[in-house]
Order: C-alpha cells, then structure tokens, then sequence
C-alpha cells in the first residue's frame, strides 16, 4: 500500500516487488521505480514523501500489515542539457561563447545554475569559476 501526503491510500501490487521473486524474499527489499510513482493513480510530485507497508504471505496465508514506513522522497534530477553549440557570431580572439537548450524535464524544481566545464586537451575536464 502506498500514501500520499493527503491521506490517499492506494493499493496495488509493484510488479516490480513482486514478493514471490526469490531475490525479494532474501533481501527482504524492493525497489519502486519513480517514473511509476510519479504517473496515474499516484501522481506524487516531486519531493513527496513515499508511506508504504508490507504483507508477508506463507502456505498459511497473509499476515497482517506492518507498519506504515516512510523515509522515501522522490527526488527527481533534472534533465541534461542538449543542443550544445558554439555561437560563432560571438566569436572573439579572446572569448568564445557557447549556448544549449534545458533539458525536457527540470525534475520538479526550478533549475538553479548551470557549471561549464572544458577539456583541457589532455584528458581532464575543469569547471568555469
């Protein structure tokens, strides 16, 4: 079962957690992919808090629930840039200019700052101050 923050309770068995899987069983844990979490019923946005509980099953039957766990927050990255390119009209004999398009997601949040960084021709990459 997983909550959200307003109480909404959900149901639903993570095929992805699949309890009967042997590895599940011997590591006692799952991974819940975001993307799923982030899409319909759940709709949880970025940096919502993820309850969830668990239900062990034997030749007997179901137990009950444990617990309600939390801890989880979803947190979402944003996306890279792309379409990096020289603008060779802003071209100098001391500077150069570069300019990109965001990526399609900014992971929930609004994107912050951007470091540049450049190959310093022997293999190693330095950040712009």
């Amino acid at each position: 079962m997983i909550r959200k923050a307003d109480q909404t309770t959900y149901a639903l068995e993570l095929t992805d957690c699949d309890g009967s899987a042997f590895f599940i069983i011997q590591s006692t844990r799952c991974d819940i992919k975001v993307s799923l979490l982030k899409a319909a019923p759940f709709n949880l946005p970025w940096g919502a808090s993820v309850h969830a509980k668990v239900i062990a099953t034997n030749a007997f039957g179901d137990s009950l629930s444990s617990e309600a766990g939390n801890g989880a927050i979803i947190i979402t990255y944003a996306d890279s840039p792309k379409e990096l390119a020289e603008i060779v009209s802003q071209r100098t004999s001391t500077s150069i200019s570069f300019s990109w398009v965001e990526g399609a997601a900014n992971g929930g949040n609004s994107v912050i700052d951007y470091r540049v960084s450049f190959d310093n021709a022997v293999g190693e990459w330095v950040n712009l101050a």
